[in-house]
């Protein structure tokens, strides 16, 4: 497909498709299900979970079971665009991290612009500086933590004794 005098492979626009369904569908789940708020209350307080009625085992299970879910979802898509070895996942799982990190732990939108920067920044440095691209993301990584640790969206938190 070309987009803007940007040609774009089909299959990369399904990718982003079933991806961009796969996180409405969550954030749904998590916003309007009763199940999706208890598990929000079990990652905040088990104890205070618990002490109103929520199964904070069978919450754990739930979460497991999406999480694996979503694994196998993002594995199954991105095993054609990639050599599949048993390694694979080594350098897709440091990214991800890296863009949960950038936009901020618990924000999805975080996440989403974290990931979005993590690759536009990958792809500018594949051009310009070849065979250091993984180095000068993670530089620009580590630079942009450094400025802002709680990431794009995340929260300030206090701690006080």
């Amino acid at each position: 497909m070309n987009v803007g005098g940007v040609r774009i492979p089909v299959y990369n626009v399904v990718v982003i498709v079933v991806a961009a369904v796969a996180m409405v569908l969550l954030t749904l789940f998590l916003q309007r299900t009763k199940r999706g708020a208890a598990m929000q209350a079990v990652a905040m307080d088990p104890e205070a979970a618990t002490a109103v009625g929520i199964h904070v085992g069978r919450s754990n299970a739930v979460v497991f079971a999406i999480g694996a879910g979503l694994a196998a979802l993002a594995g199954s898509l991105a095993s054609p665009m990639l050599y599949v070895s048993p390694t694979m996942g080594d350098s897709l799982g440091i990214q991800g991290f890296a863009a949960a990190i950038l936009g901020g732990f618990g924000s999805i939108p975080g996440a989403i612009a974290g990931g979005l920067g993590i690759g536009v920044i990958g792809s500018f440095a594949a051009q310009q500086f070849q065979g250091y691209s993984d180095l000068v993301t993670f530089v620009v990584f580590t630079v942009l933590v450094m400025v802002r640790p709680t990431g794009i969206f995340g929260e300030k938190t206090v701690n006080r004794a």
